[in-house]
């Protein structure tokens, strides 16, 4: 009985994929054409439209149909149960008409009081479905943006810039090996949270390890486990590039290879491994793309974590010493900082100097990739030396940084936004 009942339930589930048709529905209108933009992450008090072209869907035209905005399901779920639980209390009905999309916008009634934030995590996620028979069945014929198993249709997001629900603690690490010192930013009730991703801050030359500590506040607050270590960057130049790469490598296989007794096990088994950030400024932001390569280039064998672990590269303000041979993003994840008034590491620090041309790095990225322009800050922006210009470039710089979040934490929030 059992085998039937699977039998059937495969069945069923490829019945409903090959006739509920997947695509984006969540939007906002635009005064020109395209006339409409699909997007998938709204703030917390924006209004959600939906937006759909009836010469792609002639079946509609003419048609009453509902819209349901339901919390986040996976196909299987769908399968299992496709009841139709509207999060506003109740379903809207409009009717498609007219032969353009301009005509067929609709303002999701109430969408600006969706719920945004739910525990630690950057949003709340929803589906948005066009109930075709109105049967309040998510059944063939229906149209749905967000039948995936990872993500879902559209998300309502916080400001991150906020500190976030938990309560952050730092402690720090000596070892005999100086340059296996660390400061470590987690939540204070890590017992109950299970696996977190860990992020990896390397500081650059003429810097340390104790002048970061914003960025381990705010990302513990979210979840994160922070590990800033002492870097071996020598007296600079490329040099320092290459032994600080190795730095980086150490710490981040010591830390978790040692879990089990670093600040008494605290960390044991709430290490996620295969959710591994790598942020570096200045010497340390291009020293970690140099780690990143050299794991690549099996210049160096990690005995805790692989490289497709590393689900991001974030350097800040990097210098560019290294050629393309040794300093690769290659297809990981890539998010370069770049200050406006950058004296040291910018576009338009010292042109004739190919070491301050941080963009370079920034070209060599083959994969997800962006590039986060800070007007009014300098080299060492938020460090102690640094006190000048807006505060808002710190909640620039933590938003931002945040919004990794979306390759750590396994969200489908938009991989990156504009801050």
């Amino acid at each position: 009985m059992k085998r039937l009942y699977i039998i059937i339930l495969i069945f069923n589930t490829l019945c409903l994929n090959a006739q509920i048709t997947n695509t984006p529905l969540a939007g906002k209108s635009l005064d020109d054409f395209p006339w409409f933009q699909y997007i998938n992450n709204f703030q917390t008090d924006d209004t959600v439209y939906l937006g759909i072209d009836p010469n792609h869907f002639p079946n509609l035209s003419n048609q009453i149909i509902s819209i349901f905005i339901v919390e986040s399901r996976t196909p299987d779920s769908f399968i299992t149960n496709p009841n139709l639980e509207d999060v506003r209390g109740a379903a809207q009905q409009v009717t498609i008409s007219g032969t353009s999309i301009q005509e067929n916008i609709f303002m999701l009634d109430q969408s600006y009081l969706l719920e945004y934030q739910s525990g630690s995590s950057l949003g709340v996620g929803y589906d948005l479905i066009i109930d075709a028979d109105n049967n309040e069945l998510l059944s063939p014929g229906d149209i749905i943006d967000g039948w995936d198993i990872n993500k879902a249709g559209f998300y309502k997001v916080h400001n991150t810039a906020d500190i976030g629900p938990l309560v952050s603690i730092v402690d720090n690490y000596y070892n005999e090996n100086e340059w296996l010192n660390k400061r470590i930013y987690f939540p204070e009730n890590i017992e109950s949270l299970g696996e977190l991703p860990l992020v990896i801050v390397s500081h650059g030359w003429t810097y340390d390890y104790f002048m970061y500590d914003y960025i381990g506040e705010h990302l513990a607050s979210y979840g994160y486990i922070v590990v800033i270590h002492a870097n071996d960057v020598g007296n600079g130049g490329p040099s320092a590039t290459h032994s600080a790469s190795l730095t980086t490598l150490d710490n981040t296989d010591h830390f978790i290879g040692e879990q089990s007794s670093i600040l008494n096990g605290v960390f044991d088994g709430h290490i996620d491994t295969s959710r591994i950030a790598f942020l570096g400024h200045s010497t340390g932001g291009e020293g970690i793309v140099r780690a990143y390569t050299r794991i690549l280039n099996n210049e160096y064998t990690p005995d805790n974590f692989e490289p497709e672990d590393i689900k991001l590269l974030c350097p800040l303000a990097p210098t560019a010493w290294l050629t393309n041979e040794y300093v690769d993003p290659c297809f990981t994840n890539f998010h370069l900082f770049s200050a406006a008034a950058d004296a040291d590491c910018s576009l338009f620090a010292a042109p004739e100097n190919g070491w301050q041309q941080s963009f370079s790095i920034f070209e060599r990225s083959k994969g997800n990739r962006q590039l986060t322009y800070i007007h009014g800050a300098g080299h060492g922006w938020r460090l102690p030396q640094w006190t000048t210009g807006s505060p808002d470039i710190y909640a620039i710089k933590c938003r931002s940084i945040l919004w990794h979040g979306v390759f750590l934490q396994n969200q489908g929030i938009m991989y990156f936004c504009s801050c």
